[in-house]
């Protein structure tokens, strides 16, 4: 690993950013030679270009390009990219793309994104697709876009369909009495990653296959406000990892009456799955009310 990115791993830790840069971390032990070596990198679902900066210190040398399906999104990133360090030297593009587009155009297009990446890297983007649509997505972005001697593909996804917090959802729908209207994300939800699965799909096209996963505790703090009325676990999944979203949007969103009754069902369930505890220490004397919130996610990290 290059001297030039070894602080990137101790500069963020917070539960938010600690699973993208393990994945970061992963992805430059996995190169056969250094990371300064790296030319092309790919962000798969860049977003706000959160990880552009810790990407750009991890292949000083690459060039970087983010796409994402959220207009949004993109034009955040690239107003952001004034704030990153010697960004001037080098060159970092954002584009607003599906990858499956992405993934179709043809790269010899001038107007097109040319050509193969060195590092090819999906944090937390790759789960929205469908579980037969993401193995297609896989395989077409190991056989056209990555380099095909030591190209290294990194992904990273919740795996969250057995864990409490997503199963209440599940039985919050059935209890609020809108299974009906939920029945098509509640299926979609219960999709497992299937580690042997993946093997298969990449073993034939791939040198190495690493696939591991990793619990991370998470400590959510409720500052019992009048701001904070609902439980640490359901703030989380609303605003960190997004994992109510595909039921909200089944039932028009949370404004509305199924909305409300269907939050406040979960909201129960989630007080009696994950206490509120008030944890008091020496440097904490008052206390501080906190919840432990466990969250499984799944890597994948390949080399060609």
């Amino acid at each position: 690993m290059a001297s030039s990115s070894s602080s990137i791993y101790l500069r963020n830790l917070s539960p938010k950013l600690r699973p993208a840069l393990d994945l970061l971390r992963s992805a430059v032990a996995a190169l056969p030679n250094s990371s300064d070596t790296v030319e092309r990198v790919l962000d798969v679902g860049c977003g706000n270009g959160a990880m552009t900066k810790y990407l750009c210190d991890a292949f000083p040398n690459a060039t970087i390009h983010g796409i994402d399906l959220s207009a949004a999104m993109v034009e955040s990133a690239r107003q952001g990219m004034s704030s990153i360090p010697g960004l001037r030297h080098r060159r970092v593009s954002f584009e607003n793309d599906t990858i499956e587009n992405f993934i179709k155009d043809d790269p010899t297009d001038p107007g097109n994104v040319p050509g193969k990446f060195d590092v090819i890297y999906a944090n937390s983007s790759l789960q929205w697709l469908p579980g037969l649509k993401r193995a297609e997505i896989l395989k077409a972005l190991v056989a056209s876009r990555l380099q095909p001697k030591g190209g290294v593909l990194a992904v990273q996804m919740p795996d969250t369909a057995q864990q409490a917090s997503h199963l209440l959802m599940e039985t919050a729908a059935l209890r609020a009495g809108l299974i009906d209207q939920m029945y098509a994300v509640v299926a979609q939800q219960r999709v497992v990653h299937d580690t042997s699965a993946y093997h298969r799909l990449l073993t034939p096209i791939c040198r190495d296959v690493d696939i591991w996963t990793t619990t991370y505790v998470h400590q959510l703090q409720h500052h019992g406000s009048a701001k904070q009325a609902w439980h640490p676990v359901l703030e989380h999944t609303r605003y960190k990892t997004t994992g109510l979203l595909p039921y909200m949007r089944a039932v028009g969103g949370e404004d509305t009456d199924d909305g409300k009754r269907f939050l406040t069902e979960y909201n129960r369930l989630l007080n009696e799955a994950y206490p509120v505890v008030n944890a008091g220490n020496s440097s904490y004397k008052s206390g501080a009310r906190l919840t432990l919130f466990p969250f499984k996610r799944f890597f994948l990290v390949c080399q060609s």
